[in-house]
């Protein structure tokens, strides 16, 4: 069931795609706080849940039960969700793994870095690690790609498409370490720490990975080995198509007083 739900076989076949063309793919399985069955609860000013008598957070429809103190201080609603796991495609480009680590166990901690739409950061990230609201700003150019950047960007970037803009997300995981004995996660954006916690796993990424290179963290492609064989396939088949030409439109014999010199061109005249 989760197979299915998570679209598990195509974000397989990417990350295998990426491995294939670059070296290397990664999924990255989390748990995300916005999936799920949505509620709203009760939050004071500054951004800590206000807990029940039983112990529970208090929902937003349960705001006639507080006392009258609590409402004077000031209460926040916010949507929370039910969470579920989530599983993204991470390309090569986005990940930078420790550079003393030559495999995914080595490394002691590992970044990503990922352009995310304004929408994204408004729901996963509405306030900063001090509990104030956190409004992003577009910062980062979205690469369009030469089949995008063809398309007539009329009605969907506005007059051009390099000026729709997304979010540079930050998001650094660390293992146990002296400094965080129990792991670390932080979340960075617009100059704003959003997420420092401490993590269930400090490693959510899956690796896959093509032709292992020993002693070095990066795979090499199978993309970049056919490169060499792809060049002596072009050559030949482009002598072939040459001579081809050169049968189905054979030289002319001229005498030779005409002073024409014979350069090997199809139809020429000799």
């Amino acid at each position: 069931a989760d197979w299915l739900s998570l679209h598990l076989k195509p974000k397989l076949f990417e990350a295998v795609l990426w491995s294939d063309v670059c070296g290397d793919g990664f999924w990255k399985v989390f748990w995300d706080n916005t999936l799920g069955e949505r509620e709203v609860f009760l939050y004071d000013n500054s951004g800590q849940p206000i807990m029940g008598p039983d112990g529970t957070p208090v929902r937003a429809s349960e705001m006639n039960e507080l006392p009258p103190e609590v409402l004077a201080a000031g209460v926040q609603e916010r949507t929370i969700g039910q969470g579920d796991v989530r599983v993204e495609v991470v390309s090569p480009f986005e990940f930078f793994p420790d550079p003393l680590a030559t495999s995914m166990e080595d490394c002691e901690w590992r970044f990503e870095e990922h352009v995310r739409s304004l929408e994204y950061v408004k729901r996963h990230y509405p306030v900063d690690v001090f509990g104030e609201p956190f409004t992003p700003m577009p910062d980062a150019n979205v690469p369009t790609g030469l089949t995008l950047g063809r398309l007539n960007p009329e009605g969907l970037f506005g007059t051009d498409a390099a000026a729709y803009k997304g979010v540079k997300v930050y998001e650094y995981w660390a293992d146990p370490c002296s400094m965080y004995p129990d792991g670390h996660h932080a979340v960075y954006a617009n100059d704003t720490i959003l997420v420092q916690e401490t993590p269930v796993d400090s490693d959510p990424y899956v690796r896959f990975s093509s032709t292992l290179v020993p002693g070095q963290f990066w795979s090499r492609s199978v993309t970049s080995q056919l490169r060499q064989p792809q060049i002596q396939l072009n050559m030949l088949m482009t002598q072939i198509a040459e001579n081809a030409k050169r049968f189905g439109n054979p030289a002319f014999l001229k005498n030779r007083y005409t002073n024409v010199e014979y350069h090997g061109v199809p139809g020429e005249i000799i």
